[in-house]
């Protein structure tokens, strides 16, 4: 059994070296022809970091291949083929590269239902593409896995991996350049159709990263497993006719493409669902443009935030799904819900909100840090909503003074206060030093949602129109928002987060620049991966994000800094703005498994409505800070942030 988990082993670790990125073609499906399902293309580490400000970090991953070659002496155990694939592996993966899953119709030669799966990795030249193959079958050698000359692929080499099948990998030459493959599955004739580069969707610009999927093509893939699977095949069947609802399966189903650029000033990327029209509604995409008093409910010192056209459709699905698979006892629950509150959830709540929806962190809310986030949506029916929200307010307090019956004192208390024409309302801990006073507001036709009475206060204010010009003032947020009628916008000032995320940043800077210098050659040092944080903040591009329609056509587009290090900074001052909601609820669950069966009216609440804040967010968009915080934590743990879900 060693022998065979060390072989496998070897097989997955060589095979990893020819792993490489991303799409292909825009035409209906041929039967007769081969249809290519997924192209995925990546152009070279080369392309990241041409910024100056990522001098230090290429200066220091350029000296990856030399640390990690010292590495044999300083471990004299190490086995060499570990020595071999540390060598080998980095550089590959750091070349242009290319991965291809086909559909080719007719006999299915190389078996897996006549879909291939093809992996091309770019080498300098023919000797280096050599060189890398026969080191990889060096491994493979070593872990005593039995290979031969393939039959299929004239000059490439065959091994038994599992499922039963075979993979061929070898040297061939494409156009004028040399490449390393990994072939699986049934191949056509020309291989070099499935490494066809699709058209670029970013103009004026190099390409980093590309692709494309068609969707329809796998159709094929769907009639096979229906036709083998017979009686047993019936939890595929609905799952395939939800596919097909909103078109990821069928002759009419979307097509993707997407690109990441790179341009003179800017980091840009395009993503394009070809089709979506006809399945808007089943993925819940908006149609109608955000209006421009819509857009400026988000501050002009919007630290990170989105907006977009939304409302609780999926939420709303959901129920009706449920009640279609739980008759009674789904049903059951709703009648409760209503006899215990007088509020019917899906009438009074779920159908009286909607409109749009969105969330930031602000200067004006709070210093932009978590206590400064706010979740707004808007009302439909105010009048409907406002009258269950009364009743609910009723039944909440009486909840909440049953479950403190047994205290010296009611502590716990949903209270109301008004700011002018805004009817605020606060879970209150009178006589307690509990430092949270969880906050919301319905401010004109918006409910605005908060942690803390001062945040939910100043963003109930900007909703109402009393606040600054809004986010829509930002010249280039309103650059971007010239270039067509918007459905969603996200912003995010790269400054404000590179500067919050320093601390994290100058860690992982050191963290690399330790670990490529040199136990011995004092002279191999590469200075400072990341420059200091006023050159990094001075500059830094704010990152844009633009939902829009061309027709039938749902383009996603965003533009950001050109700069790895920036880029990495902002998700760094994102994480350290989210790590204590990730921490706090890991800690409120723990909690709760230590007192199980015990009431924790302060934290039983934060869980679920993470929950439902993650479930509302529209899915097509850079995941909000709830949905964040739950994918953190477990990432099946979304239930309506996906479509398919």
């Amino acid at each position: 059994m060693s022998m065979i988990r060390r072989r496998v082993g070897l097989v997955a670790l060589a095979l990893a070296a020819c792993a490489g990125s991303s799409l292909a073609a825009w035409t209906q499906p041929d039967q007769n022809k081969p249809q290519t399902v997924l192209f995925l293309e990546h152009r070279g580490l080369g392309v990241l970091g041409s910024d100056p400000r990522d001098a230090g970090l290429r200066r220091a991953v350029e000296m990856i291949p030399t640390r990690i070659s010292e590495l044999k002496e300083e471990v004299p155990d190490m086995p060499p083929e570990a020595v071999t694939l540390f060598d080998m592996v980095p550089r590959m993966l750091s070349k242009p590269s290319k991965l291809a899953v086909a559909y080719v119709p007719g006999e299915p030669t190389g078996g897996f239902f006549s879909y291939g799966i093809l992996m091309s990795i770019e080498a300098a030249s023919e000797a280096e593409a050599i060189r890398n193959h026969e080191r990889i079958k060096g491994l493979l050698k070593s872990g005593d896995a039995p290979t031969e000359a393939s039959k299929r692929i004239e000059g490439f080499t065959e091994v038994l991996v599992p499922p039963p099948g075979k993979l061929a990998f070898g040297v061939r030459k494409s156009g004028d350049v040399w490449r390393n493959e990994v072939a699986y599955g049934t191949m056509p004739t020309d291989m070099d159709s499935m490494l066809a580069s699709p058209e670029g969707l970013v103009p004026n610009s190099t390409t980093f990263m590309r692709g494309t999927m068609d969707f329809a093509a796998l159709t094929p893939a769907e009639r096979m497993i229906l036709t083998v699977g017979g009686g047993n095949a019936e939890p595929v069947r609905d799952i395939a006719v939800q596919m097909r609802k909103r078109g990821l399966l069928g002759n009419d189903a979307m097509k993707l493409g997407f690109e990441m650029s790179m341009t003179e000033s800017a980091m840009v990327s395009t993503m394009v669902y070809r089709g979506a029209g006809k399945y808007k509604k089943a993925l819940y995409l908006p149609t109608e443009p955000l209006k421009p008093d819509e857009i400026r409910v988000l501050p002009a010192d919007t630290v990170y935030g989105s907006l977009s056209r939304g409302d609780l459709s999926q939420v709303r699905d959901a129920i009706d799904e449920a009640l279609k698979a739980g008759g009674q006892e789904a049903q059951g629950f709703l009648d409760m819900f209503k006899e215990m509150t007088g509020v019917d959830l899906r009438a009074d709540i779920v159908d009286a909100l909607g409109g749009a929806y969105g969330y930031y962190m602000s200067d004006s809310t709070g210093g932009g840090g978590l206590g400064s986030l706010i979740y707004l949506m808007q009302i439909r029916d105010k009048e409907r909503f406002l009258a269950a929200h009364a009743k609910l307010v009723v039944r909440g307090n009486e909840m909440l003074e049953q479950a403190m019956a047994e205290a010296p004192a009611n502590y716990i208390k949903i209270m109301g206060w008004k700011d002018g024409d805004i009817q605020l309302n606060t879970l209150r801990f009178n006589g307690l030093p509990v430092p949270m006073e969880f906050t919301y507001a319905v401010a004109g036709n918006w409910l605005v949602v908060g942690l803390t009475p001062q945040a939910t206060l100043a963003a109930a204010r900007q909703a109402e129109g009393r606040g600054d010009a809004g986010i829509g003032s930002i010249p280039a947020v309103a650059e971007s928002l010239r270039g067509g009628e918007a459905v969603s916008l996200g912003y995010g000032n790269a400054s404000r987060l590179v500067r919050d995320g320093y601390t994290f940043l100058s860690m992982a800077g050191s963290a690399l620049s330790n670990a490529v210098r040199s136990p011995t050659d004092p002279a191999r040092d590469p200075g400072l991966v990341v420059p200091l944080p006023n050159e990094l903040a001075a500059s830094a591009r704010p990152s844009i994000s633009i939902s829009r329609w061309a027709g039938e056509d749902f383009v996603m587009s965003s533009t950001g800094d050109r700069s790895v290090v920036v880029t990495l900074g902002c998700l760094a001052g994102m994480g350290e703005k989210l790590m204590p909601i990730v921490g706090g609820l890991g800690a409120i669950a723990a909690f709760r498994e230590m007192n199980s069966g015990g009431m924790n009216p302060m934290g039983a609440g934060l869980d679920p409505a993470a929950r439902m804040l993650a479930a509302i967010e529209p899915w097509w968009l850079t995941p909000g800070p709830a949905r964040v915080t739950l994918l953190a934590r477990s990432a099946p743990s979304v239930p309506f942030a996906l479509p398919l879900d």
